[in-house]
């Protein structure tokens, strides 16, 4: 542990040489280690609880350590929607230290064949809520139906530039039929009628 910090403690000297602010994960806060002023702390696991320890410690953090920020664990999109970064209990100036979120996506079974449908459109949810109000302000802020309808024809355009995005589940309205169906209900038809077909692998996006 003891060479660990040192290491890190190094960085954080030659970063501060450098002009520049520290980053690091959360791992190196638990150790124990004193942040240097300016310093930003990467949460990726612990979730809430660890965020507001993060925040009442005067540290600033980014938040990916809630259950489907991870988004290669693919939980439901409605749950990345619905999740709230900002923890309970904290003080407004606790609150300001909590910078925003961000979703991650590493792993051992996965390669750049099927990175784009892990990643997309679950992270555009996570974007949407992110970027918005909360139901302080909105109270629909959370209806997950309202924001289907926005996202499938997000999903669209994605797939139209070449990004293969896995479709929403919306069995109401389209059911289980191929691929493309909802994009060829959304999309003008001469645009529906070019989307490349399932073999279609983009050169350039």
């Amino acid at each position: 542990m003891a060479l660990y910090q040192e290491f890190e403690y190094r960085m954080m000297k030659i970063l501060k040489k450098l002009g520049k602010d520290t980053v690091t994960w959360d791992s190196t806060f638990n150790t124990g280690m004193t942040m240097p002023a300016g310093s930003v702390v990467h949460d990726y696991q612990g979730g809430n609880e660890s965020v507001a320890v993060i925040a009442k410690a005067g540290v600033k953090v980014i938040v990916s350590s809630l259950g489907a920020d991870y988004v290669a664990g693919q939980a439901a999109w409605t749950q990345l929607f619905q999740q709230d970064i900002m923890p309970s209990g904290l003080t407004p100036k606790e609150q300001t230290n909590v910078l925003g979120g961000a979703a991650a996506m590493w792993g051992e079974t996965m390669d750049d064949s099927d990175i784009d449908t892990i990643v997309w459109p679950d992270t555009a949810a996570l974007a949407e809520r992110l970027w918005s109000p909360g139901t302080d302000v909105n109270p629909r802020a959370l209806d997950t139906r309202a924001a289907l309808l926005r996202l499938i024809p997000h999903r669209c355009r994605l797939y139209q530039r070449g990004i293969r995005a896995k479709p929403m589940d919306d069995r109401d309205g389209f059911g289980r039929r191929r691929f493309q169906a909802q994009c060829e209900v959304l999309l003008p038809a001469v645009t529906a009628g070019s989307l490349p077909p399932l073999s279609y692998v983009a050169e350039e996006l």
